[in-house]
């Protein structure tokens, strides 16, 4: 297959950017549920909201390390990437937290906060690619 082929032209433009950053994000989602579920469930007195904030934030962090470094290109410089990065995601997650603080009065939700941490990443996943994607390259790729 030849990189003039319409087919691996889309693959490289639309698949393999979301892979990339998809394989970063399990890193950095995996720290995030982790601190998330550990905080729950050592019951500390917590809201669920600030639970998911400070999960969020933290797993944020290593995000931006690994995509800055490892998925997209450095369009932007280090200052100015990170304040564009942080800026989207201290918009994800203020919108996370009243998300979950909103879903946790569900009684669904509330018996099966799994549930709500998967519903969050989901949602938040392609809003964090192309806000990401516009941070580091200084466009978005629809």
């Amino acid at each position: 297959m030849s990189a003039d082929n319409p087919r691996s032209e889309f693959l490289n433009k639309y698949i393999l950017p979301k892979l990339k950053f998809g394989m970063g994000s399990i890193v950095s989602t995996t720290l995030d549920y982790a601190i998330f579920f550990g905080l729950l469930w050592a019951d500390i007195g917590l809201e669920i909201g600030v639970i998911q904030g400070i999960a969020l934030s933290t797993s944020i962090a290593m995000n931006f390390t690994i995509q800055r470094n490892l998925i997209f290109r450095k369009e932007r410089g280090f200052f100015s990437a990170m304040g564009w990065s942080l800026s989207f995601s201290l918009i994800s997650v203020i919108l996370s937290g009243f998300f979950a603080q909103w879903l946790y009065a569900i009684p669904f939700f509330n018996e099966n906060p799994l549930a709500i941490k998967v519903l969050i990443t989901a949602v938040f996943f392609l809003f964090n690619f192309y806000t990401k994607q516009f941070s580091f390259e200084k466009k978005v790729s629809l």
